[in-house]
């Protein structure tokens, strides 16, 4: 029997500052009364559930997905090893890139300008980035420090036509794409054969413009099952009607290429003080989320206002 885990630090935190609600990943229609939608390691979503979310953005939402090919902390059961054993799992928003003209690559960062370890245990896939990795004109990245970025991705592709991209978060030169089995590797045998890009891998983006909709046909058919033994199927229900083609106005989207830097076993470490649990951030992780959602939250007018400095005390008491 699992044990049930304790939420993340990260949940509490934007609960001090949001109304949060939470949704599934198969949800219809995302309220007009949400303003910011932050999804976070998508694995399982639906068809629809993304059609929900094009709409969504069209209509003026603000949207922060964390997406990931290399979720190391949600390990699932690996049905292809005889042996047992686990592997971990990726998430994307498939028709919403392909839409954007965004393709996450499906490998992991491996960068030796910022890794950690060294000797027997260097981890270059373990990326510990600092100002160097940032876009230093970013309101949200001028203060977030440092960041622990554990096994994340990268991306890239020819963005669709009216949109642009900043790149918030990238890597060193000094790296390269490798494969999932070689990311978790250390020492030498995480370098072997290595080949830099010789360019900065883009790791977090934010797209701007007026995005058209992921889904020119309309609003897609839901799966459903197939008919059992004398019965007969009901027609679908017929199209909504309301299907947005393009937004009236610009808007902007940010999508990070990791999932575990949100994890506590990457953003914060428990100290005991005084007989007392003290939640700490070990770097800007999670200062990091909170100002995405805070400048996209705000007025857009006082967006460049909203940064936020790096945390350097304790940030919840268990």
């Amino acid at each position: 029997k699992k044990q049930p885990t304790e939420p993340w630090v990260l949940g509490q935190e934007l609960k001090r500052t949001f109304d949060v609600r939470k949704l599934e990943m198969d949800v219809k229609k995302i309220d007009d009364d949400i303003k910011v939608l932050l999804i976070i390691h998508p694995k399982n979503i639906t068809e629809e559930a993304e059609y929900a979310i094009d709409q969504f953005v069209l209509r003026g939402g603000k949207l922060v997905a964390f997406v990931d090919p290399y979720a190391y902390f949600d390990q699932q059961p690996d049905m292809q090893n005889p042996f047992g054993g686990n592997q971990a799992g990726g998430s994307s928003l498939f028709n919403l890139f392909k839409g954007w003209g965004v393709e996450m690559d499906t490998k992991v960062i491996a960068d030796m300008t910022f890794p950690s370890g060294s000797g027997p245990r260097l981890l270059p896939s373990l990326l510990m980035l600092t100002n160097d990795a940032f876009a230093k004109d970013d309101v949200v990245m001028s203060q977030v420090g440092t960041m622990l970025i554990p096994f994340g991705g990268s991306f890239k592709g020819k963005l669709a036509e009216g949109l642009k991209q900043e790149v918030l978060i990238h890597s060193s030169k000094n790296a390269m794409p490798v494969d999932t089995i070689i990311a978790t590797l250390s020492g030498e045998p995480s370098t072997r054969g290595f080949q830099p890009t010789g360019k900065e891998e883009p790791i977090a983006m934010r797209i701007t413009g007026k995005f058209k909709s992921a889904f020119p046909n309309g609003e897609p058919t839901p799966q459903r099952p197939a008919a059992k033994k004398g019965e007969e199927l009901k027609p679908p229900p017929p199209p909504s009607g309301k299907h947005m083609r393009v937004a009236a106005t610009e808007n902007s989207v940010v999508l990070v290429a990791d999932v575990d830097m949100l994890t506590d076993g990457a953003a914060v470490e428990v100290q005991d003080v005084f007989g007392q649990k003290v939640v700490v951030p070990r770097n800007g992780n999670l200062a990091f989320a909170q100002s995405l959602l805070e400048q996209l939250a705000g007025d857009s007018n006082l967006m460049k206002l909203r940064s936020r400095a790096a945390f350097s005390k304790p940030l919840t008491v268990l």
